[in-house]
């Protein structure tokens, strides 16, 4: 420190009078005294540089076959959020709109925390509420951000470990706003964890299974567990991920069969074949409750197909996602028959997102 400080008036000095000589030339233009002009010029950048040494984020990181410039945001928007925090009595002049406040608290979290590439064999969520209040222009202040940043770190870690997974891994967190007024803004935090324990499906999809609820197989598929829900859920590959990414700007969307926008074109409505996600009703003709509702190995295969579709096309639209995000994986899959009569459906939640570089010197760390 002593070292940077004694350099640092060297330099002072020896730009005074590289200041110096440039102000006698051009004197008739300034009208403050040269001397002066050439202390207030050389001290104000020098200082401000050797001060700026001990609080700037470190230095982009470059690499020409990936593409840092959303980890290089993240990652400097963290130093400074750990700079706020540990000079908490320091006012920050800085501001973003509401919209990027949310965006870099989601994407910090995510860089920071967040391990969307592991394999998981089951999910839990958790969900809190956070205000983020404006200021006078209606912005986010660096310092409410700090604050509020260690606040999402807070919630996030308390559902995590109230999962109830014993090995675990933080698969993703998620902010939306809910309500907006003039004087603050208050936004959901959903946090996903992972179970990294448990045993990995292996059950082969094209059997035949019941449809849902965890009924196990049938007509010769003897299996005790599964269905077809889960089993259409354990088939389809999740978007290959290493440690070397992260997920930027999640959305968690929920696909229900049976809804309209599933309703597949030109078919008499009259079998399971109706929706692209299975939907049946038993007050439809020509309705078998054992046969319908035992899927089989054709039938597991078909919808296999129309689940790709979904993911990869039809919901891409119906939800609106942004052209840079993909289908990631499935959180949740579940046959239910909600109201115990009439109508069966598949249900899945599935994650799209932007996948993001980071580089490997700087990995994710444990909640």
């Amino acid at each position: 420190m002593a070292g940077k400080k004694l350099f640092c008036m060297f330099a002072i000095i020896l730009n005074f009078f590289n200041a110096n000589q440039t102000i006698n030339l051009m004197k008739h233009f300034r009208p403050i005294p040269t001397i002066l002009a050439a202390l207030l010029i050389s001290g104000a950048v020098m200082f401000n540089a050797c001060s700026k040494q001990e609080t700037e984020s470190p230095a982009k990181v470059e690499n020409p076959q990936k593409d840092y410039t959303i980890y290089n945001k993240l990652s400097s928007f963290r130093t400074q959020m750990e700079f706020y925090k540990n000079n908490p009595t320091l006012k920050s002049n800085e501001s973003v709109e509401v919209d990027s406040a949310i965006w870099l608290l989601e994407g910090a979290m995510n860089l920071t925390y967040g391990f969307p590439h592991n394999e998981y064999t089951d999910f839990e969520s958790g969900e809190a509420t956070i205000i983020l209040q404006k200021d006078n222009e209606g912005r986010i202040n660096y310092n409410e951000l700090a604050a509020k940043y260690q606040q999402v770190i807070d919630e996030a870690r308390e559902d995590y470990y109230n999962s109830g997974f014993e090995e675990k891994g933080l698969y993703v967190v998620i902010l939306e706003i809910t309500e907006e007024t003039e004087t603050d803004v208050t936004f959901m935090v959903e946090t996903i964890t992972g179970n990294l324990g448990g045993d990995n499906p292996s059950s082969p999809i094209f059997e035949n299974w019941w449809y849902g609820e965890n009924e196990g197989g049938c007509e010769g598929n003897n299996a005790l567990f599964s269905d077809a829900a889960q089993e259409l859920n354990n088939a389809y590959p999740q978007t290959e991920l290493t440690e070397e990414q992260t997920l930027v700007g999640p959305i968690e969307k929920t696909i229900t069969g049976g809804e309209p926008w599933l309703r597949r074109p030109n078919d008499v409505l009259d079998n399971e074949y109706d929706y692209y996600i299975f939907c049946a009703s038993e007050n439809v003709d020509p309705f078998i409750y054992d046969s319908t509702l035992c899927l089989l190995s054709p039938v597991m295969g078909q919808y296999y197909v129309y689940l790709d579709y979904v993911v990869q096309d039809l919901a891409l639209d119906w939800f609106n996602i942004p052209s840079s995000h993909e289908f990631i994986r499935f959180t949740r899959a579940q046959g239910i028959n909600p109201n115990q009569t009439e109508k069966y459906f598949h249900e899945f939640d599935c994650t799209f997102a932007l996948k993001s570089d980071r580089p490997g010197n700087d990995p994710a760390i444990p909640l």
